[in-house]
């Protein structure tokens, strides 16, 4: 718990991918509900970067509408949190403008992945959850949506292995969420195995209910 409140407590941009990391690569680590963000992305785009740019001016509408609806501060069954899009893009023109900028590394660092570069599918904060202003519902939510769209993914991968780019490594780990211990899946793969599999469905709902 320590580890991920420390964690929270960066608040600095998404650096991009390095010299370094490309000769050692650190895995790119997507919780499994934000796969919902980066099939989008990866539609919308046609998986390249030059879109990008249009594809950030339609997430900054979305975001807003959104950001309107929640005005309220009620506090939802989905979050959990009061203000959740506080919560993720903050209150001020200048933080809003902050998440956008931190959202738009973490989409081209994707984008430009090698389909040999590792990715990590897990219920743990990752890049994502880095962009949040404050980023406290990433700490109260519960891991059941990432479990399932993990467990999905699985299924997918599993029934059709064509998908497969390089190696595949699915083990378990114990996490902790409140005072109950769950063990869970974590998957080891490649960009080009994630993106195959987003790539296969036509909408994330498809690709969830499998």
């Amino acid at each position: 718990m320590l580890l991920m409140l420390e964690f929270f407590r960066r608040k600095e941009k998404p650096d991009s991918i390095t010299n370094v990391e490309r000769i050692n690569p650190i895995p790119f680590t997507i919780r499994g509900h934000h796969l919902r963000r980066f099939h989008e992305l990866q539609k919308m785009t046609g998986g390249k970067p030059k879109p990008l740019g249009k594809y950030m001016d339609y997430e900054r509408d979305r975001w807003n509408v959104f950001k309107l609806i929640d005005s309220d501060g009620k506090t939802t069954a989905k979050t959990r949190v009061p203000d959740y899009y506080v919560d993720v893009m903050g209150s001020s023109p200048e933080e809003n403008e902050r998440f956008y900028e931190q959202t738009a590394v973490v989409y081209k660092n994707f984008l430009q992945l090698d389909p040999t570069y590792p990715v990590h599918l897990t219920t743990q904060p990752d890049s994502i959850c880095g962009t949040c202003i404050h980023g406290q519902h990433c700490t109260k939510s519960s891991p059941q949506a990432d479990v399932n769209t993990i467990e999905a993914f699985i299924r997918r991968i599993e029934s059709k292995p064509s998908l497969k780019i390089g190696e595949t490594v699915i083990t378990e780990e114990t996490i902790y969420y409140g005072d109950n211990s769950v063990l869970v899946k974590r998957v080891q793969t490649t960009a080009g195995t994630v993106k195959n599999v987003l790539n296969s469905y036509r909408s994330f709902d498809e690709f969830a209910s499998f």
